[in-house]
């Protein structure tokens, strides 16, 4: 062994002897970048779970706000508020004018136009997929057909699905979440801007 050792050239001994030497520095530094990533990977795993608590905590409070602001709505809220709804007021207006005149006496179009307008373009919602989610009940609303509206019949159906007339912490109307919306430009007679649409709504009525 010895012959062996003293056979070795001087040079490639020193080397020899400088990585024994430096093997535990390897072994130090390899178990130090080890055991920080772990502490990097604990470190984002804790700042995780902290994130998903702070998440939770922030949900419970909307979710105890939203059933304080929705409970005990009135069960008839659209039925009053959406489906009573009078749709193209000012065309009707307009189209009765024209009907009573002696050059429309017998235009058809506007007759029908006029009769759709007053007796078909009605919103009208059927109820289906009743939940009953313990504490909540969902129910999807959807109008049993579309109906069409100007710029400002549709922006009274918005605010009172959204927040209702006089929105405030008493108000009665249920949550309404529209799941479905779908719009596009329709024909008139009167070259007035209308526009029909369909849609669905997500309905929450909550227990008090």
């Amino acid at each position: 062994m010895s012959k062996w050792i003293l056979s070795i050239p001087v040079k490639r001994a020193i080397l020899y002897l400088l990585v024994i030497g430096l093997f535990p520095s390897f072994l130090v530094l390899f178990y130090f970048f080890s055991e920080k990533g772990a502490i990097q990977t604990l470190e984002k795993r804790i700042q995780a779970l902290e994130e998903m608590a702070y998440l939770k905590q922030k949900r419970g409070e909307l979710n105890k706000s939203i059933m304080v602001t929705y409970s005990g709505s009135d069960k008839f809220y659209i039925d009053k508020e959406l489906e009573s709804l009078q749709l193209l007021l000012p065309e009707i207006e307009t189209l009765e004018k024209s009907v009573q005149t002696f050059t429309a006496i017998d235009n058809e179009s506007l007759h029908e136009r006029l009769s759709f307008l007053k007796n078909t373009n009605k919103i009208v919602f059927a109820e289906s997929n009743v939940q009953n989610l313990g504490g909540f009940t969902e129910t999807t609303e959807s109008l049993v057909k579309p109906v069409e509206l100007d710029m400002a019949d549709l922006q009274t159906l918005l605010t009172r699905i959204e927040k209702g007339e006089n929105f405030d912490e008493t108000s009665k109307k249920p949550q309404l979440i529209i799941t479905d919306f779908r719009m596009d430009r329709a024909p008139t007679l009167t070259g007035s801007e209308v526009f029909r649409i369909n849609l669905k709504l997500l309905k929450r009525e909550f227990q008090q």
